[in-house]
């Protein structure tokens, strides 16, 4: 579920290039291609599983949550050699990845209800902070990391607080890959911006001159 969202990166690039993909400057076409084929990466390596986990030790998952929402909190104050766009974007993801890991806690019930907490916070503050980071730069840079970070996170906590584990053989490294592309995708958007190509700045030049 958390990487099939991932598809969504397409639908961003297409309405951040206004329906015209020729719009989009290299890096950012090529993130989105990516993308897509570690969706096809990832969709080919769940065939013939079936997904297990354990409840994970509560400690690990309070050292998970603060450590991503510490990152978050320093992305947002710290100037860092990331442009803002890409930044608030980087750290939006990894709020809402905490709000995911959350989520998937409180299912469980009893004592996890507890997560109730960190999911609407982590949620409500990734929220206003995509919302910032809107106004540093394109939607699709902003957007797109943030999903491919919220996609990425939870996968990597799967294996660290729940214990799933990769499927034998081939599978196993179609699941890698997935996730590589995953974040690679995420990187070349960064990319994108530090080079000044957002695909908005692409389409706003002609006017300028």
């Amino acid at each position: 579920m958390q990487a099939v969202s991932a598809s969504g990166i397409a639908v961003l690039a297409l309405l951040s290039a206004h329906g015209h993909p020729k719009r989009l400057t290299v890096y950012e076409r090529l993130a989105v291609g990516i993308a897509l084929i570690g969706l096809v990466l990832l969709a080919l390596s769940l065939v013939g599983t079936t997904p297990s986990s354990h409840a994970p030790h509560p400690v690990a998952v309070v050292v998970w949550l603060a450590a991503s929402a510490g990152a978050a909190v320093a992305l947002i104050v710290l100037r860092t050699g990331l442009a803002r766009a890409p930044a608030l974007g980087l750290a939006a993801g990894l709020l809402f990845a905490d709000g995911d890991i959350s989520a998937k806690l409180v299912s469980s019930g009893g004592i996890w209800l507890l997560a109730l907490l960190p999911l609407v916070a982590c949620y409500a503050a990734g929220t206003s902070v995509l919302q910032s980071a809107f106004q540093h730069g394109s939607a699709l840079t902003a957007a797109g990391i943030a999903t491919l970070v919220t996609n990425a996170v939870p996968i990597a906590a799967g294996f660290v607080l729940f214990g799933e584990l990769l499927p034998p053989g081939a599978r196993g490294v179609l699941r890698v890959a997935a996730f590589a592309s995953i974040v690679a995708s995420a990187a070349l958007l960064g990319r994108s911006t530090r080079r000044g190509g957002s695909a908005e700045a692409v389409a706003e030049a002609p006017r300028s001159r």
